[in-house]
């Protein structure tokens, strides 16, 4: 009798044992596929700002030189052909900057399962800051055709402000997310 209840008891804590080790695996598997989201996250996020860099930087070089028409006779008809082409030039940009925009909301997908909610709202700051840029040169285009130049919107879409902003958000990229890629398991 004695050795029945031995081995039930033996029976139990074998079961208990591992429970605690199935247990302790999952919690480390969760805690190494964080990592490893945050990890990506991180990647596509840095990506995405970069790609925003190019997006709002006034340097324009040799894009949009396709343009055969005849040099502008007047100041207003040269204005209006450098706005033009700046419109061309950023629709070109926002274009090829398409794959990387949407390889970022992939990522942000991903954080929503994965991550913590401060994260998805410092996500949902770049994608404020992305909006706004856009925002700001398309308004700066509109007005500028319409003979309009409020320096307001070429900063806030082209300017020195764009560059800090983005720089900014660059950083507390990596100070929210890198120490949840770089996370150990214990």
């Amino acid at each position: 009798m004695v050795g029945a209840f031995t081995s039930v008891g033996g029976l139990a804590f074998t079961v208990y044992k591992g429970t605690q080790e199935w247990k302790k695996w999952k919690r480390e598997r969760h805690v190494l596929k964080r990592a490893e989201v945050a990890a990506e996250v991180l990647v596509t996020t840095l990506r995405f700002l970069s790609g925003l860099q190019q997006i709002a930087s006034p340097w324009i070089t040799g894009e949009g030189r396709d343009d055969q028409s005849p040099p502008p006779t007047s100041e207003r008809d040269r204005r209006q052909r450098d706005i033009e082409a700046l419109a061309k030039i950023l629709a070109q940009r926002w274009e090829s900057f398409a794959p990387t925009s949407n390889a970022f909301v992939a990522a942000w997908e991903h954080a929503e399962v994965f991550l913590p909610a401060g994260v998805m709202d410092f996500l949902e700051k770049i994608w404020k800051a992305r909006a706004s840029i856009k925002s700001n040169q398309h308004t700066h285009i509109v007005q500028a055709r319409q003979g309009g130049d409020n320096p307001k919107f070429f900063e806030g879409g082209l300017g020195d402000e764009v560059e800090l902003k983005l720089l900014d958000l660059r950083k507390e990229a990596k100070e929210i997310l890198r120490p949840l890629a770089q996370m150990m398991i214990e």
